[in-house]
Order: C-alpha cells, then sequence, then structure tokens
C-alpha cells in the first residue's frame, strides 16, 4: 500500500499535513478470505513544539472475511468472521495545558458496524456508533484533571435484542501532576520493562492520585424492544494509609471511601435475560446428565426457576418491584454495606448457604410434571 502526504514543516516544529491511503484489495492473506479497504483521507495540524493537535480523518468503508475454520470428521463448516464498517470519521483537538498533559476534545463516529458473529452466524448491527472522549482541568481544583467518555449507538441490533444505548466512563478529581508522571511511568516501562524499581513506582502514583480522592462513574442505558435499562456505579477513592500492599493485599480495600450502585430494568427485560440465563444452565446441567427434555419443557422450568428467584429476592429485600420495573440501589459507607437500606454483613455467619443464586436449577420444576397416582390399597 502506498500512502502518500503533503507536509509543510516550521523550524519550531509545527506542521500541516495531508495523508491519503489508496483503496487495497486483497484476497486469501493469512487468516483473510477478502479485504477490501475503500482508502482513507486526513489532515492534521501540529503546533510548535508539540503545543497543540487538531484534524480529522475519514475512511468511507472497510470488509474484512475471515477464513472458515476447517472443520472435523462428521462436522459442518464453522461460519466465518465477517465485519463490514461504513463511514468513520475521527478527529482531535487537543493543546498542551497544566502539566504538560494534553488536554481536549477527540472524537470517532461510525454509520454502521456490521460484525458477524463465528458461532451462529447472526450479525451484531450497530448504526451510528460514536464516541465523544474530553479531558480537562476540573472546575474547583485546577491541581486536579477530569477526563470523561461517552459512547452512544442511535441503533443496536443483535437477534434477539433491537434498541439504542449508551455508555458513559468519567474519571474526576485525578491529581494533575500523578497523572502526568503516570504518563512518564508507562513510556519508561515500555522501554525497560524488567526494571526491578517500576511496581515501587508504581505504587507511590498511585497513593498520590489517592490523595486526591478521585471518583470513577460508571453509567449505561438502553432502550431495548423487550425493555429499558438504567444502571450507574460510583466509586469514590482514598489513600489507603500505610500498609504494604504486597504484605497485605486485603489492606487495598481501605482505598474505596464510599460506592454508589443503582439499577433500574423493566420487569420484562429482567424476566427475558433471566428465563435466557437459566435455559442455558438446564441445558447444560441435562447434557452433563445425558438428558435431552424438549424446547418446551426447557423453557418452563427456567421460566418458573427465574419466577422463584426473582420473588425470593423482593421479599429478601434485594430488589424492589416499582410498577412494571425492578429497582435495586446498593451503598457503601463507613465500612458498612446497605441494599435498599438494609445493612448487610460483608462476612457471612460459617455454615451460611450461599442465598437463592447459589442453588442448582433443578431439571423438573416443582409441580410440572404430573406424578403417577399410586394404586389404591383394597
Amino acid at each position: 500500500m502506498c500512502i502518500r502526504d503533503s507536509s509543510q514543516v516550521a523550524f519550531d516544529g509545527a506542521s500541516n499535513t495531508r495523508i491519503t491511503m489508496p483503496p487495497l484489495t486483497l484476497n486469501d492473506v493469512e487468516d483473510l478470505q477478502s479485504f477490501k479497504f475503500a482508502g482513507l483521507q486526513g489532515q492534521f495540524q501540529v503546533g510548535p513544539r508539540g503545543a497543540a493537535v487538531q484534524g480529522d480523518m475519514t475512511v468511507s468503508s472497510l470488509e474484512a472475511v475471515g477464513k472458515p475454520e476447517v472443520a472435523g470428521e462428521g462436522q459442518s463448516a464453522a461460519s466465518h468472521l465477517r465485519l463490514d464498517l461504513r463511514d468513520l470519521a475521527m478527529t482531535v483537538n487537543q493543546r498542551k495545558g497544566a502539566f504538560n498533559l494534553m488536554l481536549g476534545d477527540s472524537s470517532f463516529k461510525i454509520g454502521e458496524l456490521r460484525i458477524q458473529d463465528p458461532a451462529t452466524g447472526a450479525p451484531v448491527i450497530l448504526t451510528n456508533l460514536g464516541m465523544d472522549a474530553t479531558a480537562a482541568l476540573n472546575a474547583q481544583n485546577p491541581q486536579q484533571v477530569d477526563v470523561e467518555a461517552l459512547f452512544r449507538a442511535d441503533k443496536i441490533t443483535a437477534d434477539p435484542w433491537s434498541g439504542t444505548g449508551s455508555m458513559r466512563l468519567a474519571f474526576r478529581n485525578l491529581d494533575g501532576a500523578a497523572t502526568a508522571q503516570l504518563q512518564e511511568w508507562q513510556q519508561s516501562m515500555a522501554a525497560k520493562p524488567d526494571d526491578p524499581q517500576a511496581l515501587d513506582e508504581l505504587l507511590k502514583l498511585v497513593k498520590a492520585l489517592l490523595r486526591g480522592k478521585p471518583e470513577f462513574v460508571f453509567d449505561t442505558q438502553a432502550k431495548l424492544t423487550q425493555g429499558d435499562w438504567q444502571g450507574k456505579l460510583t466509586l469514590n477513592f482514598q489513600d489507603f494509609g500505610e500498609i504494604d500492599p504486597l504484605q497485605n493485599p486485603a489492606g487495598l480495600l481501605g482505598a474505596l471511601e464510599k460506592g454508589l450502585a443503582e439499577i433500574a430494568v423493566s420487569k420484562t427485560l429482567a424476566e427475558t435475560v433471566l428465563t435466557s440465563m437459566a435455559r442455558e444452565q438446564i441445558l447444560a446441567q441435562a447434557g452433563e446428565q445425558g438428558e435431552q427434555p424438549g424446547e418446551q419443557a426447557i423453557q418452563g422450568m427456567a421460566a418458573q426457576q427465574v419466577a422463584e428467584q426473582l420473588q425470593d429476592l423482593v421479599a429478601a429485600g434485594f430488589v424492589r418491584l416499582e410498577g412494571d420495573q425492578y429497582k435495586s440501589q446498593a451503598r457503601f459507607e463507613g465500612g458498612k454495606l446497605l441494599v435498599n437500606g438494609q445493612e448487610i454483613p460483608l462476612a457471612p455467619p460459617a455454615g451460611e448457604d450461599e442465598g437463592v443464586f447459589g442453588e442448582e436449577i433443578p431439571l423438573e420444576p416443582d409441580g410440572g410434571v404430573e406424578e403417577e397416582e399410586a394404586p389404591e390399597q383394597q
């Protein structure tokens, strides 16, 4: 492949570069049956001494088809992996700021991404898949940095699921100086991966980050034909003290100051997902025991098992049923864990059972098969 570029470079390192990669088609190369690349167009501007970078890049299409796996004797040939990408656009707009860190925005968007699952042959299709990332100084404390990335798709199709979804990751209150030193540590590790001092240096940097009380947020949402989902996890960290993590790894738990997890999922979606999982477990158990129950019997057993498990969880207070939604909240603070306001011992008493999900799924539901009546006594 020939890469053409035209660049203008100044004495201070500033540059303006245009990159063009022509189309490429390959057949029967290593693990690929075929590869079609429509080409790439890009333009990037770099400021003096690398103080800023701005640019964009586009790829109209890319198709890659893997070779099917060789089937064993008496087996049919396995499906091949296939990837189709349409209308990729990437942008970057960053400037070197405090602590010598690159701050600013970057993003990408894919008009359609189609991945064919080799196991089932069914495609996973994501339409208007995008990501927006931002790194900036903390508004309340300019000695700290916030980093956030939002992933979203206008439509997700993965049989039998279909709908929209998003995922947000955020790291807040990161000590700026420690973050810059951590980047330098990563670069030195790449050059000297066997450095015996590397672990000690990493622990010092981690402690410096924890002293700033960083926060991690993981937020997900989905609206599917089977129902809606909302979940959010927030973790707040602190310095874990003067313990030696190598001698006492459990002491690292002291780094978690507090946490909050909240989930709300529609009743239909929860029951559909759990029934599908229970069905797979029943099939696996039946296979181990050499049994072959019918599909209707398997579905009935799975549905009954899930209904009983959800009833037990609601009765125990771990899950609340509000209207057509199952909800749950778990909070950790001050060394205590509370689920829906109910304190949960972090170390269960010896000999206590594993709870409603610790039991094996029976292959026959209670009352699902009528037993033969015993003959009456004469």
